[in-house]
């Protein structure tokens, strides 16, 4: 199943406000872009609430448009988010 959610949000931000994410961090500033403070790139699933989240050397970072931004990888974990490329 994270193989199957990690390809989507590759392809597709899940579409929540940071609001409705229930988890800590700051919204996106733009559909495409994190603050420099926070380059951490996350998506929640709609129908799952699986986390998953890019740093910014990952390969598809770009093509990620986030649902929500960390400051740091162990941040993103923290909220039990995953990094997309575990699965892959």
């Amino acid at each position: 199943m994270r193989a199957a959610a990690a390809m989507v949000a590759v392809a597709v931000t899940a579409g929540l406000a940071p609001a409705q994410t229930g988890l800590a961090g700051v919204p996106p500033i733009d559909r495409w872009t994190c603050p420099a403070s926070h380059p951490i790139k996350a998506v929640v699933t709609p129908r799952t609430k699986e986390c998953v989240y890019q740093r910014p050397e990952d390969q598809h970072y770009a093509a990620f448009a986030p649902d929500i931004c960390f400051r740091t990888e162990d941040e993103a974990r923290q909220e039990d988010c995953w990094r997309a490329n575990e699965i892959l």
